[in-house]
């Protein structure tokens, strides 16, 4: 388990937007990316695990959350097709700076940095859970806000029965594969089926969304804030928390959704997967992985997508 105190050397103007964005409109994605997406068994890899608004692009490190979050907890571990699972230790976390590419102070951070290994074949899923809560006292405000969110992030995926499995349990908003992934793991160019759930049930007829590492990032005006988002696709789930997008990139992709907006416990929740070309392997992921741009989305429907989560 990895758990954050508060600190004293973060500036107020930081904690202050952070607070701002993050607790009107839990807007950060939780995300975890790795190194490779495809990880030898017994060769080392590594997660890098921040929260953003732009997949592909870090802000704001495990290290650096948990100087606003009291408490704050973290834990990340890594489950087999199998059904073990193996905890990455909290020790093995450093604060990261992806522009650099190396270990800094928690202060210069914008991820955090963990080795692992594989011990066994199939799919692996890195599995990510965060609660944190606020005071807004502290901040002009009353009472606290708590933050709810939970991440998978599929390695090796290929049909094993690994891609529809729940891992979270009934507290957290989690994402599965509605369908088989086929032998080899996906590709570009074909549109899958996911299903979403709420604290255990079908989120039915919800707004959900899907971007791919490298979309178009533009800067929207919240509440008197600027804040740069990258585009994405929207869809609404059917009446079995089921919703379909079209993977029309070669790029690591992340598919989710966000609940209880605007209340005292908001929830986020999504996958992480790679579809590479026709007849090529996984392939790299990495903290910056988002260099790679591709065309754009649409950059109205973008912002139409991104303001009515807000609503």
């Amino acid at each position: 388990m990895l758990v954050n105190g508060k600190k004293i050397f973060l500036t107020t103007l930081f904690v202050f937007a952070f607070v701002f964005r993050a607790s009107t409109a839990f807007a950060h994605k939780f995300v975890l990316t790795p190194e490779n997406f495809d990880a030898a068994l017994e060769e080392e890899n590594a997660v890098y695990g921040t929260f953003t608004e732009i997949i592909g692009t870090p802000e704001y490190s495990f290290s650096m959350t948990g100087t606003i979050y009291n408490p704050m907890e973290v834990s990340v571990e890594i489950v087999y097709n199998d059904g073990s699972a193996s905890l990455i230790a909290e020790d093995t976390f450093e604060p990261y700076d992806s522009r650099a590419g190396n270990v800094v102070a928690v202060e210069e951070s914008d991820c955090d940095y963990a080795p692992f290994t594989l011990t066994k074949d199939g799919t692996a899923v890195l599995h990510g859970k965060f609660r944190g809560t606020i005071d807004l006292s502290q901040f002009g405000g009353s009472g606290t806000a708590t933050s709810v969110s939970h991440v998978k992030t599929f390695l090796n995926l290929t049909a094993d029965g690994t891609a529809g499995k729940r891992l979270g349990g009934d507290g957290v908003l989690e994402v599965v594969f509605a369908e088989e992934i086929p032998k080899g793991g996906l590709v570009a160019g074909k549109e899958v089926r996911f299903k979403f759930y709420h604290l255990g049930a079908p989120m039915a007829n919800k707004p959900v969304f899907a971007a791919y590492s490298g979309a178009p990032v533009h800067t929207i005006d919240e509440n008197g804030q600027e804040v740069e988002v990258n585009d994405y696709l929207e869809a609404t789930t059917d009446q079995d928390g089921e919703a379909v997008f079209l993977l029309d990139r070669a790029a690591p992709w992340f598919v989710g959704a966000f609940a209880g907006e605007g209340t005292s416990e908001e929830y986020g929740g999504g996958i992480i997967f790679n579809a590479a070309r026709n007849n090529e392997s996984g392939g790299g992921g990495g903290c910056d992985s988002g260099a790679v741009s591709w065309s754009v989305f649409g950059l109205l429907a973008g912002i139409a997508a991104f303001l009515s989560r807000k609503k």
